[in-house]
């Protein structure tokens, strides 16, 4: 599992934050006067989220702008999501505040999809491994049919089409309109593991990171849901955790 983000990781604000963050009045100086782009207002929104600086009021600009999550929110659950998937521990899909359950029999296979699609992580899944492992019994374009189906009925169950994009070959999740926790897990864990040797300073980075991987890992992937299809990711994941997790700050290191 999953994917790679590190190649991002430069793009976005650092880690460490050296500067004081700003007191929120001023974020809404810069909503009212558009001193800032979309973008940076949203990084700014979203480092207040993270240090939990007004959060309520920080939600509402974030909606009354129609502000777009960058890369910093991706790890943030507090963001104003419409979608949110989680996986570790459980798995749980919850559309604009209420969680979605597979109660109704037509809702067992759009969800069992979406699983394979947090698998895969921001890229998604491959078509034909999808076919394979959800329609194997079908016939070629049976199996077609079948993925078109299940997929317009998930769309129907996040309640937005572009939430799910077909493109190469693979299915997956915009990023832009769904947080799943066990990506924004994984992107902690990248930074993590890309801290270089520092000092008391660096430690107490990392006590931060540690604190909030622990806050996102709430067990295996998926829970009690051992499909063995999912075996190779959960272990993997299993694995990285409990490095970081188990280890104390080493000033050090």
């Amino acid at each position: 599992m999953f994917f790679s983000r590190r190649s991002h990781v430069s793009s976005g604000i650092a880690a460490d934050e050296a500067t004081p963050f700003r007191p929120f009045h001023n974020l809404r100086i810069v909503a009212r006067g558009n001193e800032l782009r979309d973008t940076s207002l949203a990084n700014c929104c979203a480092l207040a989220l993270e240090h939990g600086i007004e959060p309520g009021r920080v939600r509402k600009l974030i909606q009354a702008q129609g502000l777009a999550p960058g890369e910093r929110a991706a790890t943030l659950k507090n963001w104003p999501w419409e979608l949110c998937i989680e996986a570790p521990g459980s798995f749980r899909l919850i559309v604009r505040g209420v969680p979605v359950t597979s109660e109704h029999k037509a809702q067992t296979k759009p969800l069992e999809l979406l699983q394979f699609m947090v698998a895969g992580g921001p890229s998604g899944a491959r078509q034909n491994l999808l076919l394979e492992a959800l329609w194997g019994d079908l016939e070629g374009a049976a199996a077609q049919r079948a993925l078109a189906t299940t997929l317009y009925r998930l769309r129907k169950v996040l309640g937005r089409g572009d939430a799910i994009v077909q493109n190469s070959g693979r299915v997956f999740l915009d990023a832009r309109h769904v947080f799943v926790d066990v990506w924004a897990l994984e992107w902690l864990l990248e930074q993590v593991e890309a801290l270089p040797p520092a000092g008391e300073r660096g430690a107490a980075q990392l006590e931060r990171l540690r604190s909030r991987i622990a806050s996102l890992y709430r067990g295996d992937l998926f829970g009690a849901d051992d499909d063995p299809r999912f075996a190779q990711e959960r272990e993997q994941l299993r694995r990285r955790v409990a490095r970081w997790l188990r280890a104390a700050p080493d000033p050090a290191r």
